[in-house]
């Protein structure tokens, strides 16, 4: 069973769905951090997503598919929270015909706030846990050190990268949310420019709506 978490770049969605992983015991899968993983192991897939990813632009579909569905049949006993997938119209089509889709959460915010985001991430290179710059502190490089990595900034996570990949969002992923919600798969749409506990408040309770928690 398939919730998708969906919005902007830097909108907030992975902190959300770690959130509910935490509380509800689901699975948070990220397509950005299975693609980051093919990456960093030098496999055959993570060197042609890296060629894309490194310009902002879409992994292509049947890679992005195979990965995916690993990753899938990895965790098909559990809920799964789907943050990054599907982000075209042959995604979503092909996401319903080989799982059960129940709800979209989607976290809006604007472009410029999207970019101001983006461009204040850090990233540990051993956990993926993602920092906010001027949050920062010395603990937290400590502990990613002792993770045995450091603390970064993501070559796509600047000015120019980000605007291309939302001009391709609005483009490509946002036609998603209309062809769902023809499907009569609910879509909640969650203000993401506010405190973290207000969003998490507003997404448990449209979730608490149709019974997933």
């Amino acid at each position: 069973m398939i919730i998708v978490i969906t919005g902007p770049q830097s909108s907030g969605k992975g902190t959300q769905a770690e959130i509910l992983q935490k509380e509800y015991g689901f699975k948070h899968i990220s397509t950005g951090d299975i693609l980051r993983e093919e990456v960093k192991a030098d496999t055959l897939e993570g060197r042609e997503a890296d060629s894309y990813m490194k310009k902002g632009l879409l992994v292509p579909y049947d890679l992005n598919n195979t990965i995916l569905k690993k990753a899938l049949d990895k965790y098909k006993d559990k809920t799964i929270l789907l943050d990054g997938y599907p982000r075209t119209l042959p995604q979503v089509e092909h996401l319903m015909k080989i799982a059960e889709v129940k709800c979209v959460i989607y976290i809006n915010i604007s472009d410029e706030v999207a970019v101001q985001r983006a461009c204040n991430r850090r990233i540990c290179t051993a956990t993926n846990k993602i920092y906010i710059l001027d949050k920062l502190t010395p603990q937290d490089y400590e502990t990613c050190k002792l993770a045995g990595g450091e603390i970064v900034q993501r070559t796509d996570d600047n000015p120019k990268t980000i605007k291309a990949r939302l001009k391709i969002y609005h483009e490509q992923t946002s036609p998603c949310l209309s062809y769902l919600e023809k499907h009569k798969i609910p879509v909640f749409k969650i203000n993401g420019e506010r405190p973290i506990d207000a969003i998490s408040a507003d997404v448990k309770q449209e979730l608490k709506k149709i019974k997933l928690i």
